[in-house]
């Protein structure tokens, strides 16, 4: 046996006792459904990792990982093993989870868009830093204060703020 089909083995009364029913399985995933919440349990063979989804039926389900076990849930035990930290979560802070605690699943669903955006505003900050460098490289002083101007200066090196004053100055002048 498998080491995954064990860990469903090991966690499936769990859910059994919440209501929830296999909707749908493979080698290394499962799908499981209550009337309220969706579950996945997957095995990823090349990143060699467990993965753990949750979300209510017919929205996004959620991977939880460690930032938001502790964060949302406030979960920071540390068991072995996969099986060990499921059996520890499900019985625990995940308890309520399985009954449809949309308050934390809510919750869960606000961190995980929280992140998605810090993300994301980091990524178009750091295309703006590449464009302000590349346009000062060429000295195209116009463009870089355009650039920094979509940027907080609070957020960027003091050398940005030189550089931005520097540019303000040679545009001055040219005029």
């Amino acid at each position: 046996m498998t080491d995954f089909k064990l860990t469903i083995e090991n966690v499936k009364p769990i859910f059994d006792a919440s209501g929830f029913e296999a909707v749908e399985s493979h080698r290394n995933f499962i799908r499981l459904e209550s009337t309220k919440v969706s579950v996945i349990i997957a095995y990823d063979e090349r990143e060699k990792s467990n993965l753990f989804f949750i979300g209510q039926i017919g929205s996004t389900a959620h991977l939880l990982h460690s930032k938001n076990l502790k964060e949302v849930f406030d979960y920071e035990n540390a068991p072995g093993n996969f099986t060990e930290f499921l059996l520890d979560f499900l019985n625990n802070e995940g308890k309520g989870i399985l009954k449809g605690d949309f308050d934390k699943l809510h919750k869960l669903e606000d961190h995980e868009e929280s992140q998605a955006k810090i993300y994301t505003d980091d990524l178009l900050k750091e295309q703006k830093v590449i464009a302000a460098d590349k346009a000062w490289t060429n000295k195209d002083y116009l463009t870089f204060v355009k650039v920094i101007e979509g940027i907080d200066l609070d957020q960027l090196p003091s050398s940005y703020k030189l550089k931005y004053q520097m540019a303000c100055g040679r545009i001055r002048q040219t005029k």
